[in-house]
Formats: C-alpha cells, sequence, structure tokens
C-alpha cells in the first residue's frame, strides 16, 4: 500500500496482517480524495482506523491535524509505524479505543470525519447517530463513510448523503448535513 499524492506521494505504508481488516484500496482512496478535492488544513477523525491509510493521505495532501481511532493493538502498532515512518508524529493523535467510546466522550469537533468499519458488522448506522448525537461535526464539514452495499446507511441519514460512489460491493457515501440546510433555505 502507499500514500497517492501529496507531500508523501509514492511512500509505502504497512498494512494490518491477517484477514480481520480490509484496507481502503488504493483506487477507492484516490475516488475518496478526487471526491473531497481539497483538505487543506482541515481536522481530520478516522475511526476504525485500521493502518491509518486514510488519515495518512488526507495528512499528506495537507490537512492540518488527524485523530486516527481503532480499538485493535495491532492496529495501533502498524498506525504508529506507518506515523513514524512519514514523520509526521506532530501531526496526528493515536488513540487505542473502541471508535464508538471514543465518539461518546470526546468534546472535539471536526472537518472531515472518515469511516471505514469492518463489512457486515452493523457499524455504520450506530456510529452515525453516535457522530450527530454528539455533534462531531464542524459546520460545513463532511462524512464519508465506505461500507458495503449489504449495509445501507438508514432513510435517516440519507437525506444527508450529497455523493455516493459505488463498485462491486462497495459504496463510498459522502454526507453533508450543512449542505441540506443551505438547500432547505434556498427553497
Amino acid at each position: 500500500m502507499r500514500i497517492i499524492a501529496g507531500e508523501y506521494k509514492g511512500c509505502s505504508i504497512k498494512s494490518l496482517d491477517g484477514n480481520s481488516t480490509r484496507p481502503t484500496t488504493d483506487y477507492f482512496r484516490e475516488v475518496i480524495f478526487s471526491t473531497l478535492f481539497d483538505v487543506e488544513n482541515l481536522s481530520v477523525l478516522d475511526l476504525y482506523s485500521g493502518s491509518g491509510a486514510l488519515a495518512l493521505e488526507a495528512i499528506s495532501r495537507g490537512a492540518s491535524h488527524a485523530t486516527l481511532v481503532d480499538g485493535s493493538e495491532s492496529a495501533v502498532k502498524t498506525i504508529l509505524s506507518n506515523v513514524e515512518k512519514l514523520k509526521c508524529r506532530d501531526k496526528v493523535l493515536v488513540q487505542k479505543i473502541k471508535s464508538e467510546t471514543f465518539v461518546k466522550k470526546t468534546d472535539r469537533k471536526f472537518d472531515l470525519i472518515l469511516i471505514d468499519p469492518p463489512y457486515s458488522k452493523n457499524c455504520i448506522n450506530p456510529i452515525l447517530e453516535l457522530i450527530f448525537e454528539n455533534d462531531l461535526l464542524n459546520p460545513d464539514g463532511t462524512i464519508v463513510v465506505e461500507h458495503s452495499n449489504i449495509e445501507p446507511i438508514e432513510d435517516r441519514f440519507k437525506k444527508y448523503i450529497s455523493k455516493e460512489k459505488k463498485r462491486g460491493i462497495t459504496v463510498i457515501s459522502f454526507l453533508e448535513p450543512d449542505s441540506l440546510e443551505e438547500k432547505d433555505e434556498n427553497i
């Protein structure tokens, strides 16, 4: 696995060993970041971080800070190894805690929230609910969710979806809650 663009373009990073995780492919990372277009100076939250590839791609492309959250010891070790390799420790905070617990406890807000949980574990809608309940997204912020087509985003959150990209069983959903409010005001 490698960083696609930005300051660390071409640098290889480790992925997690075994079959328990499914890293975001180069293709889908490119889809995410070409759709977002500009992450310069954004604060990023990467839930279910795995190897940290999504957040590290954001840092490489100019995000000011990233908080990477994963409950797995092996994931945290892999993330820390990748952070050390890229020498970007001053721009990241790594938290070994379940994503749901972090979202309930944090008082921080973020410009970009990346969510890539294991497929078919029923994580998507509960974590979205917690994010909205705890008001983690800054105004004009975006939530990007990578999920399986057999675990769709529930109707109550669909109104926030501004874009979706699909390939095979993978769906990338972009949620922009403030864009809905702007549309409502223009009616």
